[in-house]
């Protein structure tokens, strides 16, 4: 981002954003000051195409959480400013590239540390507000969730708690959605002869990949096993191979 339409460059722009950090250190801040600037065109513009370096977007999401502050102040219509934050690009395009760097570099850095810092609160106010692109973001969530866990050295220590908040949020969700992939797929097996006579297998032999997926393995229920023809021939040679093939679902309910 060089600029925007109104033709500001990013010097202008970001001069203007380190001004209003500035203000809220020395706790000077006037609130239509932020909230002018929030409803401006260039607060848009930067969410859709923000800038690449640390420092710059870290101010930037500054901004963005110090908005909490005017959570009553009916001129601030907070939750919309927060949902159309999360309907941007921005922190999509901030999380994988700044993830990435700090795995490469090993980074014990302070302004990468603030700016996710920044991204869990933002992630944070998301989920316990129910804004409507939280779904949007379980890829990224998990992302940081994952790589910060074994990173934890480079997080502020005011940070760890909201990030604790946030892992346990998606822990939740995660439990939350295998049971009821697990409830639908138990369900759909309750209607179903598992006993073998005289119906086709649920799925053909030659499809089913050898290794069975972890939600197979997490769905419990009587698995198809066909009887073996003693005292009468086979309908077929696919018939035949079915039986005889190696049964991946008597090792998942060996496990279980």
């Amino acid at each position: 981002m060089v600029g925007n339409e109104n033709g500001e460059s990013l010097e202008a722009v970001y001069g203007y954003i380190e001004e209003i950090c500035d203000e809220i250190d020395a706790d000077i801040l006037n609130s239509q000051k932020i909230l002018d600037f929030v409803q401006s065109e260039t607060f848009s513009n930067i969410l859709y195409f923000p800038w690449n370096e640390p420092k710059t977007l870290t101010e930037f999401l500054r901004i963005i959480v110090t908005l909490k502050r005017y959570a009553t102040d009916e001129r601030f219509s907070i939750l919309e400013i927060f949902d159309k934050v999360l309907k941007s690009n921005l922190l999509k395009t901030i999380i994988p590239k700044n993830i990435s760097s700090m795995k490469e570099s090993q980074l014990k850095n302070r302004i990468q540390a603030k700016l996710f810092h920044f991204v869990i609160e933002i992630l944070l106010f998301g989920y316990e507000n129910h804004l409507s692109k939280m779904d949007d973001y379980e890829s990224d969530v998990h992302i940081i969730v994952s790589s910060l866990k074994f990173y934890g050295d480079i997080m502020l220590e005011m940070t760890k708690e909201k990030f604790a908040q946030l892992e346990k949020i998606y822990t939740d969700i995660q439990k939350v959605k295998a049971e009821k992939a697990q409830k639908k797929a138990k369900a759909q097996f309750k209607t179903r002869n598992f006993d073998g006579k005289g119906i086709l297998p649920p799925e053909n032999f030659r499809s089913l990949p050898l290794i069975p997926s972890p939600t197979e393995l997490e769905i419990s229920f009587e698995p198809y096993l066909r009887s073996a023809k003693i005292f009468e021939p086979y309908s077929n040679s696919e018939h035949y191979l079915d039986k005889k093939k190696p049964e991946k679902v008597e090792c998942i309910h060996i496990k279980m």
